[in-house]
């Protein structure tokens, strides 16, 4: 993990796998597990990344976004998806040490969301146009949403489960299953991307 980058859970969940592994990765030596077992919320945990993409002269239909994703192979929780944030922020990339994440992806920033839903088994390598991302606060009048790759300050990837317990419950059946998100080959490309697995 980058010296910089920030990892943050929910609190209380249970068989939390944020860490780096090198059991299984999709390639090189090392991927970043991201899961475990939190039945009452929709949120496990994050990862923030910052970042320097000012040199880059591609528009927002030619930057690619590459992420390798490992889902459950035994137990497949239903209703599990990442979320992935760009953001186009001037703030410092963490000002406030006391939130354990980064500042630059607060509501009132100018961020882009993805959602990919997770329901395989295996590793897959996802790519997705910059211009797929959506705006977090489309209604704020207070934020200039002008897309733009050379402006990129972070990223967060943040991974997620329909809650089978308590007020939020809405997925009875994975009650006390594990979610599995782990993510490797974090990559950024210019005019295409990498494959592609359907």
């Amino acid at each position: 993990i980058p010296q910089n980058a920030i990892v943050s859970w929910t609190n209380n969940i249970g068989l939390k796998t944020f860490t780096v592994a090198s059991d299984n990765p999709l390639f090189g030596n090392n991927y970043f597990q991201m899961g475990g077992k939190v039945n009452w919320d929709w949120a496990l945990g994050k990862i923030d990344f910052e970042l320097d993409l000012s040199s880059t002269t591609v528009q927002e239909d030619n930057l690619y976004i590459n992420i390798g994703i490992l889902s459950d192979t035994i137990d497949l929780h239903t209703g599990q998806f990442i979320n992935i944030f760009i953001s186009e922020s001037n703030a410092p990339f963490n000002d406030n040490l006391s939130n354990n994440s980064a500042d630059i992806f607060d509501a009132d920033e100018e961020v882009y969301k993805l959602k990919v839903p997770v329901d395989w088994d295996g590793w897959k390598l996802k790519s997705f146009p910059y211009s797929d991302f959506d705006a977090v606060s489309p209604n704020s009048t207070n934020i200039n949403f002008s897309k733009n790759p050379k402006d990129i300050k972070g990223i967060r990837i943040a991974t997620q489960a329909c809650p089978s317990s308590g007020s939020n419950s809405t997925c009875s059946e994975n009650f006390n299953k594990i979610v599995r998100t782990d993510i490797d080959y974090v990559i950024f490309t210019e005019n295409e991307k990498l494959l592609d697995q359907e």
